[in-house]
């Protein structure tokens, strides 16, 4: 968090200097404006310029880091009870929904517990989670441990059908994504989705680690069927092999 800061601190140096803007914090402002709430898929993975989705999904799990020049460390929480926390990876704290509605994360000095910002958030119900192919993202994924982040899948949508030449050599990759009851995306991760091929054709079906994505290709002629599930939602994919 220390490299951060100086960084941060540099930029508005520079645009202090040069008479522009000055540089605002990554992430959605906090209210008081203090510094920026950093949304990220999961601890692992931050995005510095990540904005908080216009809705998370209840049950899926989502980071947050706070970005600003605020001195002292900071320990995040939610105090409505919309959100339990998860996790902790210094400086990325995970939190769960726990039921729709509005909740607030707050930022606050864990020496002397001061509130140091605060940001709001709306979480909605998992109305259905969607595979979708992702578009000139062909043979992304090989093995167990390969990982393909969803948010780089163009797609031109929700797909349940899907046709695979036998051996071409360019496998799509598909990526499932929480969808509320009005069709719009949710943010969060899902738990783990599992995917299960259902015969009689055979398919070469590489997941990646978390479960997110895959690369389907066709072993043999025929139909199959793909089932992804995850938080109690159930997507189902079928997939023609052609010559």
């Amino acid at each position: 968090m220390q490299r951060k800061t100086v960084l941060v601190s540099l930029g508005l140096f520079l645009g202090t200097a040069a008479c522009g803007p000055p540089v605002e914090p990554g992430g959605t402002p906090g209210a008081l404006k203090s510094g920026g709430f950093v949304y990220c898929r999961s601890a692992g993975s931050c995005d510095y310029r990540a904005k908080m989705p216009a809705q998370l999904a209840v049950g899926a799990t989502f980071g947050l880091e706070f970005d600003g020049e605020y001195s002292g460390s900071v320990r995040l929480s939610s105090p409505n009870g919309a959100l339990e926390s998860v996790a902790n990876e210094d400086p990325v704290w995970v939190f769960r929904g726990t039921r729709p509605g509005h909740a607030t994360v707050e930022a606050r000095d864990e020496a002397d517990d001061t509130l140091v910002d605060y940001v709001d958030l709306e979480l909605a119900a998992l109305s259905r989670i969607e595979p979708r192919e992702c578009d000139r993202a062909f043979n992304a994924l090989h093995d167990s441990t390969d990982t393909f982040d969803p948010t780089t899948c163009r797609s031109s949508g929700a797909v349940s059908a899907l046709t695979l030449s036998r051996g071409a050599e360019l496998a799509p990759t598909l990526c499932v994504f929480p969808v509320d009851g009005s069709g719009h995306d949710l943010g969060g991760t899902l738990d783990t989705p599992q995917w299960t091929v259902g015969p009689p054709a055979e398919l070469e079906l590489h997941v990646a680690a978390d479960g997110l994505c895959a690369t389907i290709g066709g072993l043999t002629l025929g139909t199959a069927s793909v089932t992804i599930t995850s938080q109690g939602q159930q997507a189902a994919l079928d997939v023609t092999v052609a010559p």
